[in-house]
């Protein structure tokens, strides 16, 4: 099984979708995986790929302030980065949710 990795924009989100070619526009279970702190999605490919050979499409999303989104040096106080950051996470999961649900 070929795993392809494509890299997406979605709503100025930038992303990483892990899914098996033969299934790429097929309907799947949708995994969105958030890397760690101050990491990149580049990080969790070796996961994604072994979640997608189960047949799952895998969504790797730069959080705000990181990888592809980092704007410069962070906040001095690093709790406020953090919480920025996962208020972030959790308004554009819908976005990417709803994008998938239409396109694939």
């Amino acid at each position: 099984m070929k795993i392809a990795v494509r890299h997406r924009s979605i709503e100025r989100i930038p992303v990483l979708e892990v899914v098996s070619e033969e299934s790429r526009s097929e309907a799947l279970p949708l995994l969105i995986y958030y890397h760690g702190w101050q990491s990149s999605k580049e990080l969790v490919l070796t996961q994604a790929r072994k979640i997608a050979r189960l047949g799952v499409r895998v969504i790797l999303p730069d959080a705000m302030f990181h990888g592809e989104r980092k704007l410069g040096e962070p906040s001095s106080i690093p709790s406020v980065t953090f919480w920025s950051s996962i208020q972030h996470n959790i308004l554009e999961f819908s976005v990417l949710v709803r994008f998938f649900e239409k396109n694939r």
